[in-house]
């Protein structure tokens, strides 16, 4: 028993620099409303059809459930789709959380990178609210 002593005691530390750096670090989750003037971007719009960690697909149209879980699986999604990502200098660094599929967008973008399918980096994402 006493040979393991120092591996919980190692174990305990390192558990508690953990916690205390988790706490320390908690950022400022509180939305920041900012005077930034997007009419210089470029605007697109459509419907959040996927979701991936650091990506978003959207598309003209939603498309039903079935649809989405054979694009996740052969990444054809039965119509034409753009990937965006969060530019680097875009100013809410939780631009692509938050935002649920089928859920219609509009997002700022400086230009379409011309690859198959396009992609864009994102400086700013609204959600369009429907009647």
């Amino acid at each position: 028993m006493n040979s393991f002593l120092p591996y919980v005691r190692l174990l305990i530390a390192s558990m508690l620099v953990l916690l205390f750096s988790l706490l320390l670090n908690e950022e400022d989750k509180r939305e920041v409303i900012s005077d930034v003037d997007y009419s210089n971007k470029m605007v697109k719009e459509g419907y959040v059809i996927s979701k991936k960690i650091g990506e978003i697909m959207i598309s003209d149209e939603p498309i039903p459930i079935w649809q989405m879980l054979k694009g996740f699986i052969t990444s054809d999604y039965g119509s034409p789709y753009l990937i965006v990502h969060k530019h680097v200098n875009a100013e809410n660094g939780e631009l692509l959380k938050g935002l649920k599929l089928n859920q219609k967008v509009r997002i700022y973008v400086d230009s379409v990178l011309e690859s198959n399918p396009p992609m864009v980096y994102a400086y700013q994402i609204e959600v369009i609210e429907e009647i």
